[in-house]
């Protein structure tokens, strides 16, 4: 359910939670107005008691979500740009393939537009396997291989090496990126709803005895809970939510091999 979530705009979150929160607000004034005749204002300064913890709670729980969400999508976008790093890398490196290294560069390129056309949204709810941008790798690596094999002895260790370890850096910079694909767990979602419906209640309870005055707090407060967790599950979602990372730096090398920017002058 939170994987599904975090996949919606975000404005649609933030409405869809703030009539979550704003119809549980209705439903328990209604509720304990009746419950708590001429209690009122014991109840009051009871909950105003509790007001600090639970706030305090709802606060903590909150920021360290949405800190952990903004932090794990920061990783992300630096794992797309070490990606689009080394396949520049490994573009610069098949020049010492001569006439092999053009059929190398098609098949990375072929791997870099099968990587954006149909990897980045299904990315955390696809299996590795299950992506055309795997097939476009095997592809590379067999073509990569296969001109290493056919260059002979005339390619000295230093440039097998260079060429193979650029592979293994797109290899390992596409690993990386999948690794950093985490949902938000269903049970720190939980956490905060139910925080912030205690939350939400407890300021109900206060409010009663004077509810025109705290109407407007109230409000607030209905707004602030909703719109952290709308803000918690847009940014959960680093490759398919609102907050996604940038294909740039991917579009940008992209855009270098299809104007041969990689090629030395006759390559």
């Amino acid at each position: 359910m939170s994987t599904w979530l975090s996949r919606q705009p975000v404005g649609l979150l933030f409405v869809l939670f703030l009539a979550l929160f704003a119809s549980l607000a209705v439903v328990a004034h209604v509720g304990l107005r009746r419950h708590l005749v001429d209690r009122e204002d014991d109840a009051s300064r009871m909950a105003g008691s509790l007001m600090g913890a639970v706030g305090g709670s709802f606060a903590v729980l909150a920021a360290f979500t949405i800190a952990s969400a903004a932090s794990s999508l920061g990783k992300v976008e630096a794992d797309v740009a070490q990606e689009a790093n080394a396949v520049a890398r490994l573009s610069w490196s098949t020049n010492a393939l001569g006439s092999s290294g053009a059929p190398a560069r098609d098949a990375l390129e072929a791997y870099v537009t099968a990587t954006l056309d149909g990897e980045w949204r299904p990315l955390g709810r696809s299996e590795v396997q299950q992506t055309a941008a795997f097939a476009r790798l095997a592809e590379l690596e067999g073509t990569i291989r296969g001109a290493l094999a056919d260059a002979g002895p005339e390619l000295g260790p230093a440039e097998r090496t260079e060429v193979l370890g650029a592979l293994d850096g797109v290899s390992g910079a596409r690993r990386n990126r999948f690794v950093s694909t985490r949902p938000l767990q269903p049970a720190l979602l939980t956490m905060l709803l139910m925080t912030g419906a205690v939350l939400v209640v407890n300021a109900v309870v206060l409010a009663l005895p004077s509810e025109r005055r705290t109407m407007v707090v109230l409000a607030g407060l209905v707004l602030v809970v909703g719109g952290s967790v709308a803000l918690v599950l847009g940014l959960s979602a680093p490759f398919s939510g609102s907050f996604a990372a940038g294909k740039d730096p991917l579009l940008s090398v992209l855009d270098g091999l299809r104007a041969n920017s990689f090629t030395l002058p006759g390559g």
